[in-house]
């Protein structure tokens, strides 16, 4: 490492001993993640082919602050039974994946498990996350921290906007065919991280960021993201109607204000929302997500059993014709076999019909979770479950086209969150003194008590 790379370690380390767990996991490890996508900051090291980023130091030190107490007994260890799905869909990923070494060689399985490996860094979250609250007090700041981190993420779209307005670019932008896109730092996830937002302002009653966010939502122009969007509203109109306590008066307004609302930006084609439903954008996009999902849908039967490991369909796609597949039709990418198409494709392709399985019961076992935190919860934060309900349903069944249970995928990584925040409410968190808390920091009196 060089002289700068050591310095940013070493205050890497010392912010991460220092700063409350909460705030690391909520906002400093999704910025680092940023910061390394967007080549800002590059790896600290590697070893071998594997990079180790400048949030991995802050995963370990979590885990590390995590486990002392629980070591040492001062902190008691809660089992959850969320846990058991989890490990049994990693359980099946890993084998898959072994398996591909004796299948396909060592080259495709060493980067088949740096990318597990590198999913496993991400799920850790799920599970130091409960560990990371210890009050409510901490909890209700955690998810105000939260909810400002959704402003942010859209604030970067707009940014992107304006700078690309006087000349410039910031960010990620795509401008082709009288066609600009908008995707601030974060990239072409962002319009899926949004929707979980969008979904907790409409439950919150919050209009106006309801309105903030879904505008940045179209600056995307993620005909993905509106899909799932719609998926979304019609769970919410349907299951969450007397929980909204709209009266029909009340949701015909609401109905009529949303309509305008779109018809501007559908009639204005902001970031493409019209053109990319018609035409030739339209027939391009659904083309090449066909012929992936024929491709996935064709390896998954021929490999039905043990998959080709996690994240192998990049890497034999090409032995199932993918180049003579795209450019008899279109053209050929590498972008276009980077997934499997969507979510239940890779994970089928990755471990077979048990990858398959093991998915459903896990996303099962979720959605019930956040369907009883947001009984179950702190009155604060029912809300919150609630919209992560509905956007884990809008993934699974509005999202067709993408896939988003990746290495450093962002949107799995505010899942992890989130689900974090669901299996705390089967902890009983002990109430601090107000007067003695800030930002995590407890009095020697709340100590003293446990």
């Amino acid at each position: 490492m060089t002289d700068i790379t050591w310095i940013s370690f070493l205050l890497i380390v010392i912010a991460s001993l220092l700063l409350p767990k909460w705030l690391l996991l909520i906002f400093f490890v999704p910025l680092f993640m940023v910061t390394s996508f967007n080549n800002i900051l590059p790896p600290l090291f590697s070893i071998g082919d594997a990079d180790i980023q400048t949030f991995d130091p802050i995963l370990i030190a979590v885990a590390i602050r995590v486990a002392g107490p629980i070591l040492l007994r001062k902190q008691q260890l809660h089992f959850y039974p969320q846990y058991p799905s989890v490990a049994i869909f990693l359980c099946v990923l890993l084998g898959a994946t072994i398996a591909s070494y004796f299948r396909f060689g060592e080259e495709i399985f060493i980067s088949e498990i740096i990318s597990y490996i590198r999913l496993l860094t991400q799920i850790s979250v799920f599970f130091l996350f409960p560990y990371s609250i210890r009050t409510t007090e901490e909890l209700l700041l955690a998810r105000k921290m939260f909810d400002y981190v959704g402003y942010a993420v859209a604030s970067t779209v707009y940014l992107s906007f304006v700078v690309f307005g006087i000349g410039m670019e910031l960010g990620e932008v795509q401008s082709s065919e009288e066609i600009v896109r908008y995707f601030g730092f974060i990239g072409d996830q962002v319009g899926f991280i949004i929707l979980f937002f969008i979904f907790k302002k409409i439950i919150d009653r919050s209009w106006i960021g309801t309105v903030f966010l879904a505008g940045a939502l179209f600056a995307t122009g993620t005909r993905g993201a509106f899909v799932a969007l719609s998926v979304g509203l019609v769970i919410i109109l349907v299951q969450m109607r007397s929980q909204l306590s709209l009266s029909r008066r009340k949701m015909g307004i609401l109905i009529m204000v949303l309509t305008i609302f779109v018809s501007i930006m559908v009639v204005q084609d902001f970031g493409g929302s019209r053109s990319r439903f018609l035409g030739y954008h339209l027939e391009t996009g659904l083309t090449q997500r066909l012929v992936t999902m024929k491709l996935a849908g064709v390896m998954f039967i021929d490999n039905i059993i043990a998959g080709v490991g996690y994240t192998g369909f990049r890497h034999l796609a090409l032995d199932y014709g993918a180049w003579h597949e795209f450019s008899s039709l279109l053209y050929f990418s590498p972008k276009f076999i980077a997934t499997a198409g969507n979510q239940f494709l890779q994970a089928a392709t990755d471990a077979g019909i048990l990858g398959l399985v093991s998915f459903g019961y896990m996303s099962i076992v979720f959605l019930r979770t956040l369907k009883k935190a947001a009984n179950t919860t702190v009155k604060q934060t029912q809300n919150d479950m609630s919209a992560g309900y509905v956007w884990l349903l809008s993934l699974l069944f509005g999202n067709l086209t993408a896939a988003w249970l990746l290495p450093s995928s962002l949107i799995s990584y505010f899942l992890w969150i989130i689900l974090g925040f669901a299996v705390l409410s089967e902890k009983n968190l002990p109430i601090a003194n107000r007067n003695s808390v800030a930002l995590g920091l407890h009095s020697k009196s709340v100590r003293t008590q446990r």
